[in-house]
């Protein structure tokens, strides 16, 4: 998912018009093997497309239809297949080597606070209420408030390079920020499957 983002950005932003170039390519495209094809419905690419779109609004926060790369492949992660540390590394590595000066797999306070709030955004885009409210007033400051509350649990406890957390570092915080759990897709069919057993 990343590099078919990466590969459609310019200085690391990617537009609108080059985010539904890939969402096109991927709603047509077969999933399964030659045995168990499966092609979406019109009406399932219309939704996919939708919500995708969505997501992609949710990083547009000038509303100016471009979003940076890499915060938005970051919140797209949850949609690959994987677990959530595998899912995290590739993130992670890819807001390293972006800083200046880059850093080998290893983020300062202020990457670490917009690599939360990519994964962050990705979760408030796909609840039912999103739009609601103006982001503007509300959505964003609970983001940045939350990213920057949960950076500081991460550090406060470092002495050796204080501004400086390497990915394996990272995580053995990762019991600190219970919401990454989400980025185990299995998590959420756990969590449907407790909600059903209550409600029958």
């Amino acid at each position: 998912m990343y590099s078919l983002l990466a590969e459609k950005a310019h200085n690391g932003i990617l537009s609108k018009d080059a985010f539904d170039s890939v969402i096109r390519r991927i709603v047509n495209e077969t999933r399964g093997t030659d045995e168990d094809e499966i092609q979406l419905s019109d009406a399932q690419k219309a939704y996919v497309s939708y919500q995708l779109r969505k997501v992609f609004h949710a990083y547009d926060r000038d509303e100016v239809d471009e979003v940076p790369v890499k915060e938005l492949a970051c919140g797209f992660s949850l949609f690959t297949a994987g677990g959530k540390r595998q899912k995290l590394e590739i993130a992670f590595a890819s807001f390293a080597s972006s800083q200046s000066p880059p850093k080998r797999n290893a983020l300062g306070r202020t990457e670490m606070h917009r690599f939360l709030r990519a994964i962050l955004t990705v979760f408030f885009a796909l609840n039912e209420d999103w739009g609601a409210r103006n982001p503007s007033t509300y959505t964003w400051d609970i983001l940045d408030k939350s990213s920057s509350e949960c950076t500081a649990v991460i550090f406060q406890s470092r002495t050796r390079d204080p501004d400086l957390i390497t990915f394996e570092e990272f995580t053995k915080q990762f019991d600190k920020i219970p919401w990454l759990e989400l980025l185990d897709l299995d998590k959420w069919s756990d969590t449907l499957d407790s909600v059903n057993d209550i409600n029958s």
